[in-house]
């Protein structure tokens, strides 16, 4: 557990290598430790290898079949993956293609990008994060129907379902930085950007962008917390 844990925090820090090798170790020494394998697999994605993440997921899944979250990422890897191997049943299974995000939504035509969006957050609320992200996905298609505002709340949302599935940096990054721009005013938008940031280990831009949510709202009790906790990581 002591190189499962030191994993999770080179995770945090945005030291994905570090991370893949403490819980390489954290793996070898208890191949029975679902969590190890769970680590390992969120490492592997945040460095970028997903068919390694995929199989550390199905390893920890072997131990562990009940965990929804575990489940959830891998459906995530799968859907992102460029290759038409299903990751999640390996390669021996043949499918249409790669699941994509779009492609991740329900078939069902929307009324409103409204529609959408509430299916998206109910999804998100029962856990369910990759058919979350999917449905804002589908909610963003509606851009016609769409203020800077609502822009700013699907691009957040969407981010948020895609910290949930363990994604650092990359698309969950670029979704902060979306929802920032669409609607400068939006406090949660800052939120998610200081949090991908800092996650990633960006300690002085993830300062510079909670401070701009707080030039908004003062007393915002996430922003103030996050704040804090950049300021004790970084190195300066």
């Amino acid at each position: 557990t002591v190189y499962g844990n030191r994993s999770a925090a080179s995770l945090a820090l945005g030291c994905a290598l570090q991370a893949v090798a403490d819980a390489g170790r954290s793996v070898r020494c208890d191949g029975r430790w679902a969590k190890g394998h769970a680590r390992l697999a969120a490492a592997e994605a945040a460095r970028g290898d997903k068919e390694g993440a995929a199989h550390a997921y199905r390893q920890a899944l072997a131990l562990e079949p009940q965990n929804a979250r575990w489940r959830e990422s891998l459906r995530w890897l799968a859907s992102s993956a460029s290759h038409v191997d299903s990751l999640e049943h390996g390669p021996e299974h043949r499918g249409g293609g790669p699941e994509t995000p779009e492609t991740a939504a329900p078939a069902a035509r929307f009324e409103s990008a409204e529609a959408a969006k509430a299916q998206g957050n109910a999804a998100y609320q029962a856990g369910r994060y990759t058919e979350a992200a999917g449905l804002y996905t589908a909610a963003l298609g509606l851009l016609e129907e769409l203020s800077g505002r609502e822009r700013a709340v699907l691009l957040s949302n969407r981010c948020a379902a895609l910290v949930a599935l363990g994604v650092v940096g990359g698309e969950a990054l670029t979704d902060a930085r979306g929802s920032v721009r669409a609607d400068p005013t939006f406090v949660k938008g800052h939120l998610r950007l200081g949090t991908a940031l800092l996650d990633r280990g960006d300690w002085e831009a993830a300062i510079d962008a909670i401070k701009d949510g707080l030039a908004l709202d003062p007393r915002h009790a996430q922003l103030q917390a996050q704040l804090e906790r950049a300021v004790g990581l970084s190195p300066s």
